[in-house]
C-alpha cells in the first residue's frame, strides 16, 4: 500500500531521493514469513519507513542532497539504519533534503524543492522535507530525519506531523554525514507521539562507533504516555542566560505549583503565580527576584519576557538555525 501511494503520489511531491521497491518488497515478504512462523521482533517489524538521504545505507547511494556525493555508495549501514534493519523494519526509500542539511526550507537547487502535501505551494520546512511530507502524505509511516537547528521540528510543523530532536548524544549519529559534530541530532518525524516514543525506544542508547553517546540503560519512552499533563510545566528561557542569573516564562496547568527546578529562584519569574503575570505572558512583578539577589538581572528578563506574543502559555521567540 505504502509503495502503491509513493507512485502516486511522490511525483508531485518530490520526498523520495531514492524509492526501494524491489528491496522493500523482499523485506516485506521476508518479515511476513518470519512473524507467521512465531518470529516477531517487536513494534517495527514489517513497518514501512524511510531515512533521510545522510545516512549511510551499505551499498545504495547516499547524497547528503548534494551533487559532490552523488556517486557515493557506503560499504556499511549507519547504525540507526542498521538498527531499523535488525527490528525488521522496511526501508522503502531516502528521503530529499536540502543540500548537506544546510537550509529552514525545502530549497535543493539540484534535486528540486519538495511540496507540501497539505498544499503543494507552501514549504515543507527543511532540511528534513522529504521525511516530513513522506510521514503526512501516508508514504512511510515514520522518517528518520536529522536536526542541527531545527531541521526535524520545522518539517514537522509545517506538515502537521510529530516530530523529536532527542537529547544530544541519546541516538547514534555514527554513518550521518555531519553538518555539525557537537549540535548533530538523529530523530524521527511521525504520525503519533506514541511512534515516536517506539522510535527512541529502538534507536536510544551507547554505540561504540559514536563518542556522543551516552552509557546507561534506556527507559520506556512509552511508560508515561497515557498519564496525561496534570502538574507539569512548561518552561522556556528568556533572552540571555549568565552565570548569575537565569528568568524563565512558564504555563502550568496549576500555575502556582512549584517544582524543584524552581528552587533557586524561591518566588522569582520561574514560579511566579498566575496572578502576577500580565496578559502577554510577562512577569509583571520582577522585584520577587530580589530574594535571590539579582533584581537587575530579573527586571531585564521581564522586559525581554513583555515581547511574548499572546497568552502566558506562549513559547519564546523562535531561536532556530538552518540545519
Amino acid at each position: 500500500a505504502v509503495l502503491g501511494r509513493i507512485a502516486a503520489h511522490d511525483g508531485a511531491l518530490n520526498a523520495y531521493q531514492l524509492v526501494l521497491a524491489e528491496q522493500a518488497r523482499a523485506a516485506a515478504a521476508e518479515a511476513e514469513r518470519a512473524i507467521m512462523a512465531g518470529d516477531y521482533r517487536g513494534p517495527f517489524h514489517g513497518v514501512p519507513v524511510a531515512v533521510k538521504d545522510l545516512l549511510a545505507t551499505a551499498g545504495l547511494p547516499t547524497t547528503a542532497g548534494s551533487k559532490i556525493l552523488a556517486d557515493w555508495v557506503p560499504t556499511q549501514d549507519a547504525t540507526a539504519v542498521r538498527l531499523l534493519k535488525e527490528a525488521g523494519a522496511v526501508i522503502v526509500g531516502k528521503t530529499r533534503m536540502s543540500e548537506f542539511a544546510y537550509s529552514p526550507g525545502s530549497n535543493n537547487v539540484h534535486y528540486w524543492a519538495t511540496h507540501n502535501p497539505w498544499n503543494h505551494e507552501r514549504d515543507t520546512g527543511g532540511s528534513s522535507s522529504g521525511s516530513g511530507a513522506a510521514v503526512a502524505a501516508g508514504l512511510a509511516y515514520m522518517a528518520l530525519g536529522s536536526d542541527t537547528g531545527c531541521s526535524i521540528r520545522i518539517p514537522a510543523a509545517l506538515c502537521g506531523v510529530v516530530g523529536l530532536k532527542p537529547t544530544h548524544g541519546r541516538i547514534s549519529l555514527a554513518g550521518a554525514i555531519t553538518l555539525s559534530w557537537s549540535y548533530d541530532h538523529l530523530g524521527p518525524l511521525t504520525r503519533s507521539v506514541r511512534d515516536a516514543a517506539l522510535t527512541l525506544n529502538l534507536l536510544a542508547g551507547y554505540d561504540p562507533a559514536d563518542a556522543r553517546t551516552r552509557r546507561g540503560a534506556v527507559p520506556d519512552y512509552t511508560a508515561g504516555l497515557e498519564g496525561g499533563v496534570r502538574g507539569l510545566r512548561i518552561c522556556a528561557t528568556v533572552g540571555r542566560i549568565t552565570a548569575s542569573s537565569r528568568a524563565t516564562a512558564c504555563w502550568s496547568p496549576t500555575p502556582t505549583a512549584r517544582t524543584p527546578s524552581c528552587r533557586r529562584s524561591r518566588r522569582g519569574p520561574c514560579c511566579a503565580p498566575a496572578s502576577t503575570r500580565s496578559s502577554t505572558g510577562s512577569i509583571s512583578s520582577p522585584r520577587r527576584a530580589h530574594r535571590t539577589g539579582h533584581r537587575r538581572s530579573a527586571s531585564r528578563a521581564a522586559t525581554r519576557a513583555s515581547r511574548i506574543p499572546s497568552t502566558a502559555s506562549a513559547g519564546p521567540p523562535s531561536s532556530c538555525q538552518p540545519g
